[in-house]
C-alpha cells in the first residue's frame, strides 16, 4: 500500500473520509448518510453515490491514495457484506483477514470484518462493525496495557471488551436512536432538546426516574416536567439520565478499567455518576475523533509484521 492512506469510517447515520498523508490527517469531510439509509431505501445507491463523490474530491486534492473502509460500511446494508469474525478474536487475525473488494467508481477497497459474540444464551449474543477498530486505535492512542473495557456512546451504545492483544466480546443496545426517536418523533419533541451543556441535577433524576418507573413511564415524565415549567435543555437532561440507566445496563461488574468515548453531553455526566464506583476515564473528544484512523493504522502494521 503507497504512504498516503484513505479511511472511511461508516455508521449507522453517518460516514466519514480522512486521508492520512504519513504525518497528519491531510482531508476529512463528513457525509450523513449511512447504512440506515441503505437498510431504510432498500438498497446502498445512494451510499455508494456520496463515498465516490466523497473519495473522487479528495483525491483530486491529494492525488491517488488506497482506501480502507471499518464500520457499518461493511454490513449488507452498506457498500459490501463482511462476514463478522467470532469474539474472542485477537487483533493480529483481525488484521489478516481484510477482505479486498471492487467498488465501481470508488476502486479498491480492503474492509475490516466486524466481531460477532456467540453464546448459547441469547441475550448475551453482539455483533459490532466499526468498534473492533476503534478500541485498536485507542488501546494504541493511549498506550493502555492489560484488559480495558470501552463504552462507545453512538447510535447505538456498545460496551467492548478487549485484552492486550483481543477483543473478547461485546454488548449493545439502541440507545442513541432510541433518543433520536424520542426528542424528534414523539411528543416530547415539545418538552426537551439535546442540550449542549448538561445540566447534572436534571441528569440524575431522569436517571433514577428510569431506575424507578422503567424507561416508559420515566421518559413520559419528560413531559410532566414540561408542564411544571421545566425548561426544554432542562427535560432534555432529564431525558438523558433517563435514556443513560438503559446504557448502565452494559457496564459489566468486573474491575477493568472503563473508558468512555463519544459525545461529551453523554460521556461526562455518565462518568460523574460513576465517581466513586470504579475507574473511569473520558476519552477526550479530539482522540475519540481518530480512534477508527489508528486502528486501521494499527492493522496495517499487524498486517505486515
Amino acid at each position: 500500500m503507497s504512504g498516503v492512506l484513505g479511511v472511511l469510517d461508516g455508521g449507522t447515520t453517518n460516514t466519514r473520509l480522512r486521508v492520512w498523508n504519513g504525518r497528519e490527517v491531510a482531508f476529512e469531510r463528513r457525509v450523513t448518510v449511512g447504512a440506515r439509509d441503505g437498510a431504510m431505501e432498500g438498497g446502498a445507491n445512494r451510499l455508494r453515490r456520496e463515498v465516490a463523490d466523497l473519495v473522487g474530491e479528495a483525491r483530486r486534492a491529494l492525488g491517488e491514495f488506497d482506501l480502507v473502509a471499518c464500520g457499518m460500511i461493511g454490513s449488507p446494508s452498506g457498500l459490501a457484506d463482511v462476514p463478522h469474525l467470532v469474539a474472542p478474536v485477537t487483533f493480529d487475525d483481525l488484521a489478516k483477514r481484510l477482505k479486498i473488494v471492487e467498488l465501481d467508481e470508488i476502486g479498491t477497497v480492503r474492509f475490516v470484518p466486524g466481531v460477532r459474540t456467540d453464546t448459547p444464551d441469547f441475550a448475551a449474543c453482539d455483533v459490532m462493525r466499526g468498534e473492533e477498530t476503534e478500541v485498536a486505535g485507542l488501546r494504541r492512542l493511549l498506550d493502555l496495557h492489560g484488559p480495558a473495557n470501552f463504552l462507545h456512546f453512538g447510535s447505538h451504545d456498545k460496551i467492548v471488551l478487549t485484552s492486550d492483544d483481543a477483543v473478547v466480546g461485546s454488548r449493545t443496545n439502541l440507545d442513541g436512536e432510541l433518543l433520536a426517536a424520542l426528542t424528534r418523533h414523539t411528543i416530547l419533541a415539545e418538552s426537551a432538546t439535546l442540550p449542549s451543556e448538561v445540566d447534572f441535577e436534571w441528569w440524575t433524576r431522569g436517571f433514577e426516574a428510569a431506575r424507578a418507573h422503567g424507561l416508559s413511564r420515566a421518559a413520559f415524565l419528560t413531559r410532566l416536567a414540561a408542564q411544571r415549567g421545566a425548561t426544554r435543555e432542562e427535560g432534555g437532561s432529564f431525558l438523558l439520565g433517563v435514556v443513560a440507566h438503559e446504557t448502565a445496563r452494559l457496564v459489566p461488574s468486573d474491575d477493568a478499567p472503563l473508558y468512555l468515548y463519544g459525545r461529551a453531553t453523554l460521556t461526562e455526566p455518565f462518568a460523574r455518576h460513576l465517581e466513586g464506583r470504579r475507574l473511569v476515564h473520558v476519552v477526550p473528544q479530539a482522540t475519540s475523533d481518530l480512534a477508527a484512523l489508528h486502528g486501521v493504522l494499527s492493522l496495517l502494521e499487524r498486517s505486515v509484521a
